[in-house]
């Protein structure tokens, strides 16, 4: 009865790995054709079809500066030349964006920031760990290798003050 047992014990064993693994490559395969959900997304897809080639493309961007001890924040505009606004523009547009987990990240919110294409595009960023959360959606994605973006932005403000 013990070699019985044994020998289900195992073919069922062997049925529950031999299926994960089915399951696994059916789904690897699925993303790799483009049929699954990506995992990295463009500005396009980030900002919902945004078209980067309107006529008066804009950024505004806005530094937080928070006070713990009275709770308010303060936002402070930051001025950004035309052909700044071009070059982070292009920046941003060939960025590519990972979804993040909102109660997984520890962010802090350091600017606000406002791009003007085919329509408006609000969001809170933390520089940090290129950290984007989009108003409207309230979508958060994590821009990859985004140190180019926030030079520029470093640049700007740092040339202001």
């Amino acid at each position: 009865m013990s070699k019985r047992r044994n020998f289900i014990a195992s073919f069922i064993i062997l049925v529950i790995v031999v299926g994960a693994g089915v399951y696994s490559y059916q789904k690897n395969r699925t993303i790799n054709r483009g049929e699954g959900e990506p995992t990295t997304y463009s500005a396009t897809d980030v900002l919902e079809n945004a078209n980067f080639d309107v006529k008066n493309p804009y950024i505004e961007i806005e530094a937080i500066q928070w006070r713990i001890e009275d709770t308010d924040t303060t936002f402070i505009p930051i001025v950004i030349p035309k052909e700044t606004q071009q070059e982070l523009l292009k920046t941003f547009e060939k960025a590519e964006f990972e979804k993040a987990d909102l109660t997984s990240i520890d962010f802090d919110y350091n600017y606000w920031i406002k791009i003007t294409l085919n329509k408006s595009y609000t969001m809170f960023v933390d520089s940090d760990i290129s950290f984007f959360h989009f108003d409207e959606e309230g979508a958060v994605y994590i821009m990859k290798n985004g140190e180019d973006f926030f030079n520029i932005i470093d640049r700007i403000e740092k040339s202001a003050y």
